[in-house]
């Protein structure tokens, strides 16, 4: 907080990241508290933008590495465990790790999906790695753009 009692993010820029499409909060895959949470602590268009990050990494996992999808159910699970990370990052980018949410059970329930799956754990590395980097140069080019900054400058 400042003098005047305004918050000041560590990144403000943050605070400033918006969707490129049309994103309702109501897409969110996660708990409705969480995202609640998250839209006190960063605004709506933050987290609407964490949303949109969340399913399009997903969507590219699932390009990348089919065995990863496996139906409707296991995609909205990977949704939820990506937009978890996502939110928290933007907590943590904002507030610093203190005070940022556990990961919790959405993590853990992607976990669990592809063990029963017995999707083979370089399967489940490879996507991480496509989505991972994919998902990096995304966050940068976006966080460029909102800070007016070379891409290879921005600090995540």
């Amino acid at each position: 907080m400042d003098e005047t009692g305004r918050r000041v993010a560590r990144r403000e820029w943050v605070l400033r990241l918006a969707p490129r499409g049309e994103v309702g909060l109501d897409r969110a895959a996660g708990p409705r508290a969480v995202v609640e949470e998250a839209v006190a602590r960063a605004g709506a268009a933050p987290v609407r933008w964490a949303i949109e990050q969340g399913d399009a990494v997903v969507r590219r996992f699932v390009d990348e590495v089919p065995a990863l999808g496996g139906g409707l159910a296991a995609v909205e699970m990977l949704r939820r465990g990506n937009e978890a990370t996502t939110l928290r990052a933007l907590v943590t980018l904002l507030d610093g790790p203190a005070t940022a949410p556990p990961l919790g059970e959405a993590t853990l329930e992607g976990i669990r999906e592809f063990v029963h799956r017995a999707v083979p754990l370089e399967e489940v590395l490879r996507g991480v790695r496509a989505g991972s980097g994919w998902s990096d140069r995304r966050r940068r080019v976006t966080a460029s753009s909102v800070v007016n900054t070379p891409v290879d400058e921005v600090e995540t």
